[in-house]
Formats: C-alpha cells, structure tokens, sequence
C-alpha cells in the first residue's frame, strides 16, 4: 500500500494512458475494496497463466525440431534486422502460431467463458437458465477435427498459414490475442482475458530468449504431458527439461 498509494491518486490524461489501479478504480464504482490485494490478485493470475502456456508451448517445440529451426529463421530475419520491439515481436507469425497451436490443443481448461446469470434468460432453443444459474462453456471442439482440419494434431505452423493467406495478416483473426467461437484460449467476448496482450508479448520475449540461446529437450513422465484438475489442464508436474547453451546468432535480443 506504501508504494501503491501514491500511483493510485497521480493525475494522468485518461486518453493516454492507464492503468490497472485505475480500471479497479473505475470497476469498483464507489465500492470499498483494497487496492494492494487485487494489484498482488492481478499480477499472480497473470504470471501463473502465462507460464502455463509457455511450459505446454515448450513442450510441443521440443517434439518439433525442423519447427524451431523454421522460428529461429524467423527471429534472425525479423529482430535481427529491427531489434526486439513490441512491432517487430507482432511481425513474428510462426511464433505466434506455433503458441496458439499449444493454446488450441491443450487451454487452460476444457470449459471456458465462466459466468452468473444476471437475469433470468431465455435461448432462441427453448432452453431457461434461471437468474443466479453459474454457467460455462465447452471447450472440446476446438482441440479436434469438428472445427480445425486434423484438428487432433499439434501442427505449429496451421495459424502462420491462414494468416498469410488473409487479407490483412495484422488483424487476422488467427492471432494469439484473437479470440472466436472457435478458438477460446483466452475467452470470448467482452469478458475476453484483458492480459492477453501483457502475455503474448511476455511469452514471445522469454521465447525468443529461450529459442535463440539453448538447444533443449523435454522429457514426460509416463502420464502424459499434463494432468487435470478438476476442469483445468496442468502442465505436468513431472516434466523435464535438458537444456544446453548454443552460440546464438548476433541480434538484438
């Protein structure tokens, strides 16, 4: 609270600039609530769904050598020319599609997009969901074939190529940070995770570093390469990791 309170009351220009201890302000609507205990809820839940996706991301990279390389390429060719930056790290397509290609088969979970009931509801089906009623959505379909062509199989490069086969590849809507009916990784909606963009950058820098510096090898434990909790799909706490320094190219990391 010492050193939050002061960033809470500094005056900045709303149409530039922000911050989360001011979208809680505004959220709160004059509610009591305590500052310092949702900035720490805030950064814990980021930093724990992040890693969550870097470590399965690791994963699927270590089963898919001619694909590192293939990002490795990409790297040099775009940091190496225009140096880390939030433009260049948007510009790095097969990176980004190899971690929502990890976000597609193994999610957070296999429900999404968790809800209350406000007000009684009435669907175009018939079907009532009672005000109060907790309610989610599946998430199976986007990790088969009913949606995505061989959709049980990881294929790093799937998003890469329909991005460059769209009209504008900077908006597409088989980004990372896109999200759809068809893709749920970070939700749906208006509701739809507001850190999703924190962590795409967050997960590209760390790959980029991890991708360029070390060689590594990932070895799962007999169950697999996750395990569930409840609904939620977990990173395998026996996995492991050999890494090994490599003389990385010279750019800019």
């Amino acid at each position: 609270m010492k050193y939050l309170e002061p960033l809470l009351y500094k005056k900045i220009d709303p149409e530039t600039e922000t911050s989360a201890l001011i979208w809680i302000k505004e959220a709160s609507k004059g509610c009591a609530y305590d500052f310092a205990t949702l900035q720490l809820t805030l950064s814990l839940a980021s930093l724990d769904t992040s890693t969550d996706l870097l470590a399965k991301v690791l994963c699927d990279l270590s089963e898919n050598p001619t694909l590192v390389n293939d990002i490795r390429k990409e790297i040099i060719e775009i940091v190496g020319t225009e140096g880390l930056t939030q433009a260049s790290l948007q510009r790095l397509y097969l990176l980004d599609s190899a971690m929502k290609e990890s976000q597609r088969l193994r999610p957070l979970g296999y429900s999404n997009m968790e809800r209350l009931a406000k007000e009684t509801v009435v669907l175009p089906d018939g079907l009532i969901i009672p005000k109060g009623t907790a309610i989610m959505v599946s998430a199976c379909h986007m990790m088969d074939s009913s949606v995505w062509p061989n959709g049980d199989t990881y294929d790093g490069y799937r998003f890469a190529n329909l991005r460059n086969n769209a009209k504008n590849s900077l908006t597409s809507p088989y980004q990372l940070t896109s999200t759809s009916k068809d893709h749920m990784g970070f939700g749906h909606g208006k509701q739809a995770c507001p850190g999703r963009h924190y962590a795409a950058i967050f997960n590209k820098i760390a790959l980029c570093h991890i991708i360029m510096k070390y060689d590594f090898n990932v070895t799962l434990p007999e169950e697999g390469r996750v395990e569930l909790r409840g609904h939620n799909i977990l990173p395998h706490s026996g996995i492991k990791m050999s890494i090994r320094r490599r003389q990385e190219e010279e750019i800019s990391l």
